[in-house]
């Protein structure tokens, strides 16, 4: 799957954005979301199955929930 290396990278957490503008549909995230494939962690921000709820996929949610321009500390 295309979004592997980014899932890796970032514990298992993908914002709707970065999934459409790796090529997937609305429609394919939307399924994702409704099938429980994605779990959503904050507003378009969801953990994809296989992947654990740890510290890291907490953090680099928040981030995405916050937006690009957006630091995390701590």
């Amino acid at each position: 799957m295309v979004l592997d290396p980014l899932l890796r990278r970032q514990a298992g957490v993908i914002s709707r954005g970065q999934a459409l503008r790796a090529g997937c549909a609305a429609a394919a995230v939307d399924r994702m979301v409704r099938t429980r494939r994605w779990r959503p962690l904050h507003p378009r921000v969801y953990l994809v199955r296989g992947y654990e709820p740890g510290d890291e996929a907490r953090a680099r949610a928040a981030a995405l929930w916050a937006g690009g321009g957006a630091v995390l500390s701590g």
